[in-house]
């Protein structure tokens, strides 16, 4: 409810995943297993922390970053470092990435 994000933006998923995905945000993971935390930055701005919820089918509970949490900052460290290297994140894949990163920076101020 914090971030609006209802059963109608379910069909985002696949591409806020994606986006979190291309931009390395995933926590660190040990003997091949899936990332136990996944981070992305929606268009709108908010920032969703992913937490592992069956391993074996790499299923994934979401949740807002609220405004005023610490930690939106190293999320967005980490995404315009990669979105806008050279060559790192491919932008053509996802046109929306740069745009909703400035709009998490505005928003997590």
């Amino acid at each position: 409810a914090h971030a609006d994000f209802g059963t109608g933006d379910f069909v985002r998923i696949p591409t806020l995943l994606n986006r979190g995905v291309m931009l390395g945000l995933w926590s660190d993971q040990s003997n091949e297993d899936v990332p136990s935390l996944l981070w992305t930055i929606d268009d709108s701005g908010w920032i969703f922390e992913l937490r592992i919820t069956n391993s074996g089918q790499a299923q994934y509970h979401g949740y807002p970053i609220l405004p005023g949490d610490a930690f939106a900052r190293h999320v967005l460290v980490r995404a315009r470092e990669v979105a806008f290297a050279e060559g790192e994140f491919p932008v053509d894949q996802d046109p929306n990435a740069q745009a909703a990163i400035a709009a998490a920076e505005t928003f997590y101020r």
